[in-house]
């Protein structure tokens, strides 16, 4: 029951969540505190229609070409997704401390727990709507091309769906808890970006640049080289020193940790999604036959938790400077000395 009632409290029934509500539907009617409201609100129609004529286009250009490029719209939606998320949040808490706008947020009622949750909350209805326009292309160019053969099926297609939910999320949390820890949005965003970048690009890069990506693992024992003699010695270590068997057992378990950080990069996750894989031959095949696949969802999510979490305990902390200046400027001023 407690459970519900903290759920409800933070997501349903939070004063956030419900302000933002309000706002957007405001500025979707009147275009806002613009001067011309109505000039405002003809232009988002225009917009609107524009974008709309878009889909439509292309979802009957889908139709027409009877192809499955399924696969190629599941990655341009997590691409978009990558892109969308840190750009809305990167500010969420930075901006405000930049701007000094911060304090007053604090001195509400509101809890850290509920404004975290409440700007994340808005960023996961965002990320279902960015998903809502993508599926019915995604669906429609599957069932069009399916009397050829398709690059996933349907299973694939859900579980694909429920990977880049959980990575956008994940993204959310993290870029949140970078925002809260940065004075500045523009070192937020650089942060963000850097570390994006890193874990996308800069790991596999790295990996096909030193040979991570091909290095061979013995099923029975990951953690020995298969398949390969250095300085005489053959893999079962029999007449190896005792410190350079330790000192590979080290070096393959770095390799096998930098091919987890490969296989739970989400495009690599859905690019791959339509290969199996029965044997182990290299680091990276281990993963994903131990379903690194599956499984790598329930780290998004757990990572996801774990950053919330973080984000809340620095807003905590930012709350015990802002009390104090509160309380000093106060009794500068003499309020609470009558009551006294």
């Amino acid at each position: 029951m407690n459970l519900a009632n903290t759920l409800r409290e933070l997501l349903w029934e939070n004063p956030m969540t419900l302000e933002a509500t309000r706002t957007l539907r405001r500025t979707l009617r009147t275009g806002s505190n613009t001067e011309n409201p109505y000039a405002t609100r003809s232009l988002n129609f225009f917009l609107g229609g524009t974008l709309c004529f878009l889909y439509l286009w292309t979802l009957f250009g889908i139709v027409r070409a009877s192809e499955d490029i399924s696969i190629y719209l599941v990655i341009a939606e997590l691409f978009l997704l990558t892109l969308i998320v840190p750009c809305s949040l990167y500010g969420a808490i930075a901006v405000e401390r930049e701007k000094q706008t911060y304090e007053s947020l604090i001195l509400t009622r509101l809890t850290p727990a509920q404004i975290v949750c409440g700007k994340l909350w808005w960023r996961v209805g965002l990320i279902g709507c960015v998903m809502a326009v993508f599926v019915p292309l995604i669906v429609v160019s599957y069932l069009s091309g399916r009397d050829y053969t398709p690059n996933l099926t349907a299973s694939q297609l859900v579980w694909g769906q429920v990977q880049i939910f959980a990575w956008s999320v994940f993204l959310g949390a993290f870029s949140l808890w970078v925002s809260a820890k940065s004075k500045k949005g523009i070192t937020a965003l650089l942060g963000i970006v850097a570390t994006v970048i890193a874990f996308l690009v800069m790991v596999p890069l790295l990996l096909s640049l030193f040979g991570g990506l091909s290095a061979p693992v013995d099923q029975s024992d990951p953690l020995a080289y298969r398949d390969l003699y250095i300085y005489g010695y053959d893999r079962s270590y029999s007449d190896m020193p005792s410190h350079w068997v330790e000192f590979m057992r080290r070096g393959v378990a770095l390799t096998l940790g930098a091919n987890l950080l490969f296989a739970l990069n989400p495009f690599v996750m859905v690019a791959n999604l339509p290969n199996s894989y029965n044997s182990a031959q290299t680091a990276y095949d281990l993963w994903c036959a131990l379903g690194v696949h599956y499984w790598g969802v329930a780290v998004f999510a757990l990572s996801t938790a774990a950053f919330v979490r973080a984000a809340v305990k620095t807003l905590r902390g930012l709350e015990m400077p802002v009390a104090e200046k509160v309380r000093k400027s106060r009794a500068a001023f003499g309020v609470g000395k009558a009551g006294a």
